[in-house]
């Protein structure tokens, strides 16, 4: 296995697309050591291959991009200028315009919100719309990511990255399974345990995002319209 030296001298560390001269992407660490394709399998019983989903979806600019709030976007990890290949990088749409992130290296990140306009113009995306066969809670995970923002929160690049946090702020579950390389089971101090129903008041002070063993994450107050 390569150090972490060695793989920031190849650019893998941090490895996404470019944003302010900053390079970002959730799985970046081993994306040119293992240039993998996996399929989506989750132990829900998802298992459509996410590159067959998105292979009937042209790829666009970013800037120029259709997106709504609850869709995923998707940018290359390695080649962001290219249309979007694994390893992938995450999004939640919180707006039309605004994108939620979860990227780092190891052990905690912090969250954050950016305009579709601090991409660079040549960074290419699709779109992958919520899934109609499963529940999703779109309006309180818009809400929850917008709390999220500036919280720091655990992070591992297989066990707990954006492909788990997408997932839970769009349905209220992760479907890591262990036949995919970088979407494994969350672990267990991944704080995507909290369940989310139609009642749950994800705005209330009492809400807070929780792990498997029920530690809480405190999130910040909704910022004001």
């Amino acid at each position: 296995m390569l150090s972490l030296i060695e793989l920031g001298s190849m650019g893998v560390i941090g490895g996404g697309a470019s944003r302010n001269g900053r390079r970002v992407g959730c799985t970046g660490v081993f994306g040119r050591v293992f240039n993998l394709s996996r399929s989506t399998q989750g132990t829900s019983g998802r298992s459509d291959s996410l590159k067959r989903q998105i292979s009937r979806r042209p790829s666009i600019r970013l800037m120029e991009l259709d997106f709504n709030p609850g869709d995923t976007v998707l940018i290359s990890v390695l080649r962001p200028s290219r249309a979007p290949s694994s390893p992938y990088h995450k999004m939640f749409a919180i707006s039309s315009d605004e994108l939620f992130e979860v990227a780092g290296l190891a052990k905690q990140t912090t969250p954050y919100i950016t305009k579709r306009d601090k991409f660079a113009a040549s960074v290419k995306a699709n779109v992958i719309k919520p899934r109609p066969n499963i529940p999703n809670f779109i309006e309180k995970g818009v809400m929850i990511a917008r709390r999220m923002a500036g919280v720091k929160v655990t992070y591992w690049y297989r066990h707990c990255n954006c492909y788990h946090y997408t997932d839970y702020l769009t349905y209220g579950q992760t479907f890591g399974s262990s036949d995919n390389f970088f979407y494994q089971p969350a672990s267990v101090d991944c704080p995507v345990f909290a369940t989310i129903t139609s009642e749950t008041d994800v705005s209330s002070p009492e809400f807070t995002l929780k792990t498997k063993n029920g530690k809480p994450v405190i999130l910040n107050p909704l910022p004001d319209e």
